[in-house]
């Protein structure tokens, strides 16, 4: 059965219509994202729409899913434990990517901090993709502990040693890639800041 979706009265000056993504690209929204007014609008205002060119730093962490073989879907669901969102893969087609953001947390947290999960997500979504780019799916089918449950860190340090060891000609792209993404996530952040709420007008660090 579908699960039920919570309403709320969406917090914002101009309410943001959802628009169906471009037939080009491969990331979209389910019902439970698109019919959740504070999601759905923090999601246009980072992915865009045709009034807004959105957060370039969230973008550019999830360039492999548009229209490069790889799919993506948010989705709200109910985490469990402290989990604010989740990032998984579907294990019989490993290109098609969910990331799922806890409902309760959306509905009571800051615009600021579910944004900053977003981002989050999204550069878990960007290194289990790039996992599967670099290493194809039967090496990663090898490993341990999968991708998808592996933590941020816990992922960054597995693609590390992986390419350390099994892949040095990689080894100095990837800490460029990495640096570049960390960077990604603060600077994202803060460009939503200063763009988009107007109590974090000072949001320097």
């Amino acid at each position: 059965a579908e699960e039920q979706t919570d309403w709320i009265q969406p917090n914002f000056e101009t309410y943001c219509w959802f628009e169906e993504e471009q037939a080009a690209r491969t990331i979209t929204r389910d019902t439970s994202v698109a019919n959740n007014p504070k999601i759905n609008c923090l999601m246009d205002k980072l992915l865009g729409t045709s009034s807004n060119s959105g957060n370039t730093q969230f973008t550019s962490l999830l360039t492999a899913f548009t229209g490069k073989g790889f799919d993506l879907i948010f989705k709200l669901g109910s985490l469990t434990g402290s989990d604010k969102g989740q990032t998984t893969y579907n294990p019989y087609s490993p290109t098609d990517y969910s990331i799922i953001i806890d409902r309760n947390f959306v509905n009571t947290e800051t615009k600021i901090n579910v944004v900053k999960t977003l981002l989050h997500e999204a550069f878990h979504a960007n290194l289990m993709q790039k996992s599967y780019e670099m290493f194809g799916n039967a090496e990663v089918g090898l490993w341990a502990i999968g991708p998808k449950d592996l933590s941020l860190q816990e992922l960054m340090d597995k693609i590390e040693n992986v390419i350390q060891t099994n892949h040095p000609t990689l080894a100095q792209t990837h800490h460029e890639f990495m640096a570049q993404n960390i960077s990604i996530i603060k600077n994202g952040l803060m460009s939503f800041a200063l763009t988009n709420d107007t109590n974090y007008s000072d949001f320097t660090d």
